[in-house]
């Protein structure tokens, strides 16, 4: 109870620190301490001070890329990845690419990534979520870890020429190009994704073997691997279906008549990637095929909602806050 009213705490602070200086602000919390930071270094600012085990809570606004890569077990939070007022989500916008270096134990959720998030010498246990990336997530070497709720512009795949791996790596609910070029043997999941593009590595490659369940792929061309699964799945072309692949309750659907809110994958902030037909397309799990299904198309951070927020000084010392925060 203490840590949460501590949260909730933090979060009036960076409303406050926020209104009062239109600034974006970073709050480091340390154990029983928080620590603001504003301007458009205070990501930086924050990260330097913090010690592993800390939570930073990013406000709206434009921050600059750290320039150090991010190493430390952190929980790094922002607002969302773009506005929305039914939900109370406001934009976290990191200008820059957002690099990582033998992180683990970490999270990253409720950004908008003006570029790259670009991981080199391992990534194990850590979850981006809630992510807009307008690049490519890029590891040299990835375990244990997930990508869920994410927006990603390119794809999701190693980075250089050497032989890397992805051990155990979770892909959920995500609007992603292509996924592929990590080296063999690695266990990729993809589970209720929306694959926009052709398959971004050597279609033959049995290193690129990866388990798809739940997915819609809507690219050109050859949408996997040779020795992929494919479970549970929607796709546009035939033809685009690798020869080699296993595919199980699978659905030749034309790309005009799959979502309800639109004639294509293209991504806007209204979109739900609802199914025309949810009574129809439902996996052998009973969840429904594509982004809509499982975890759901769920944007807007887990962090609560500070409504209604009133501050007061008493006796020209103490401070008094009324607040009412909302669990989304």
């Amino acid at each position: 109870m203490k840590k949460t009213i501590l949260l909730l705490l933090v979060f009036c602070a960076a409303l406050m620190t926020n209104a009062q200086n239109d600034e974006p602000t970073a709050i480091l919390q340390h154990g029983d301490q928080a620590t603001v930071y504003t301007g458009a270094n205070a990501f930086q600012l924050a990260y330097n001070a913090a010690a592993n085990g800390d939570v930073i809570t990013l406000s709206a606004g434009t921050f600059n890329a750290p320039t150090s890569r991010l190493s430390k077990s952190l929980s790094i939070y922002g607002a969302g990845f773009e506005m929305d007022e039914t939900t109370g989500t406001d934009k976290t916008l990191i200008n820059g690419k957002l690099m990582l270096e033998g992180i683990s134990d970490a999270i990253l959720e409720g950004f908008y990534v003006q570029g790259d998030i670009e991981s080199v010498y391992g990534m194990t246990n850590t979850i981006i979520s809630r992510c807009y990336v307008t690049g490519k997530i890029t590891t040299f070497a990835i375990t244990d870890s997930q990508i869920n709720q994410c927006y990603i512009g390119d794809a999701i795949t190693k980075g250089s020429s050497a032989n890397y791996l992805a051990t155990n790596l979770h892909i959920s609910n995500s609007s992603i190009s292509w996924i592929g070029n990590y080296a063999s043997p690695n266990s990729i999941y993809i589970d209720h994704c929306l694959v926009r593009d052709k398959f971004g590595g050597g279609v033959n490659a049995t290193n690129n073997a990866n388990s798809y369940t739940n997915c819609i792929f809507t690219g050109s061309g050859t949408y996997t691997a040779n020795g992929a699964m494919m479970t549970n799945c929607i796709y546009v072309d035939e033809a685009n279906v690798n020869p080699q692949a296993t595919l199980t309750n699978c659905y030749q659907v034309d790309l005009a008549d799959i979502f309800a809110d639109g004639e294509n994958a293209d991504y806007s902030a209204d979109r739900t990637y609802q199914l025309q037909q949810p009574n129809v397309w439902v996996a052998t799990d009973g969840t429904l095929i594509g982004p809509s299904g499982g975890l759901g198309w769920i944007k807007y951070p887990s962090t609560p909602v500070v409504k209604d927020l009133q501050l007061n000084v008493e006796s020209g010392s103490i401070l008094n806050i009324h607040y009412e925060a909302e669990v989304r």
